[in-house]
């Protein structure tokens, strides 16, 4: 993406969200989607054709086709060193956000509207500890998987070791590339503990 765009949406997320982030760490998607800051994703239904797939094994959850291969891949990766990634949500209508928001506030969960769940590319995994989010930081770029609302600075979301975000492969390295210190830093704070 040209950099005056990204300059303009970082601009109005300080100036509308009172969130900073940097012009050089926004990185887009494979659907052409910012990463890490809130825009308005308003979808007002779900589709399960090609492109969305249902996770029938998962509690009914839905996400995007590509999404979901990723994760697939990831799981087999992450089970070979006693890492299991189980979901804890995927998609979110706007009305169930809009619940989400009214009963657990600003801070744990984003306006209807502005939540990555919309996209059909996020999870919320189940139980991560030090040691999954380690593994997790060290490998699930790979896969096109980013702690989306972790790093974010100014954010009334309190941060979120168990919210990752389908990027695709490119968005993801550069999202790792833009974020290493950061990222580097909290991998170092997790292996001494």
């Amino acid at each position: 993406m040209y950099y005056e765009q990204r300059l303009e949406l970082s601009q109005i997320t300080e100036r509308h969200f009172g969130i900073s982030v940097p012009v050089e760490k926004i990185q887009i998607d494979f659907l052409g989607a910012p990463v890490g800051i809130p825009f308005n994703y308003t979808i007002q239904k779900y589709s399960t054709d090609n492109d969305h797939i249902i996770l029938e094994n998962e509690k009914g959850l839905y996400l995007h086709k590509e999404a979901y291969q990723a994760l697939e891949a990831m799981r087999v990766e992450s089970e070979k060193e006693g890492i299991y990634l189980q979901l804890n949500n995927t998609y979110r209508s706007y009305s169930y956000q809009k619940h989400l928001h009214n009963k657990l506030g600003a801070k744990q969960a984003e306006r209807p509207g502005y939540s990555e769940h919309h996209l059909f590319t996020a999870i919320d995994l189940e139980r991560v500890t030090n040691k999954k989010f380690l593994w997790l930081l060290r490998h699930a770029f790979d896969f096109g998987w980013v702690p989306s609302y972790y790093f974010r600075e100014g954010s009334a979301i309190k941060k979120e070791p168990w919210h990752w975000r389908y990027v695709g492969k490119l968005a993801a390295a550069k999202f790792r590339c833009a974020w290493k210190e950061e990222i580097d830093r909290r991998i170092w704070k997790l292996k001494k503990k």
